[in-house]
């Protein structure tokens, strides 16, 4: 799942929880405490439920938003990533595939670097993102 879809999510599970709890008070209040215990339950489970989804969220939130190419020139990206690893760089084909993959790596957007993995090496969805992820690594290690 996204992290925007979970924080979505976890919210309005929050307050889902709240909204619960406060019916099942209102109905303890009435003289009706025989459901107010189940209600409490659910309240608890959506409260549970949607704080973790948030903090998941956040977290991946966090995690998509942190850049691993540094800030370079796609051409002075390929160059290094020749240089340092020219097994990989030869898998990426030309000079202007390996320079639109590590564009899209250095803004974020794996997802598409994938699939033009995908299409430059002709390989499965796997060996893609282990490809894009061996990328990251070396760029990682090096700084």
């Amino acid at each position: 799942m996204k992290a925007k879809v979970m924080l979505i999510v976890g919210a309005a599970l929050l307050a889902s929880a709240a909204g619960t709890a406060a019916v099942a008070q209102h109905l303890r209040q009435q003289g009706q405490a025989d459901v107010a215990p189940f209600l409490m339950l659910v309240a608890a489970a959506d409260g549970t439920l949607g704080v973790a989804l948030l903090l998941i969220g956040l977290r991946r939130l966090g995690e998509s938003s942190a850049p691993i190419l540094p800030p370079l020139p796609a051409r002075a990206l390929a160059e290094r990533l020749q240089m340092e690893a020219p097994a990989i760089a030869q898998k990426l084909g030309n000079q202007q595939s390996m320079m639109t993959i590590l564009e899209q790596l250095q803004e974020g957007r794996k997802i598409e670097a994938i699939k033009s993995i995908r299409e430059v090496t002709g390989g499965g969805l796997k060996d893609s993102k282990e490809l894009a992820e061996a990328i990251e690594r070396v760029f990682r290690k090096t700084g």
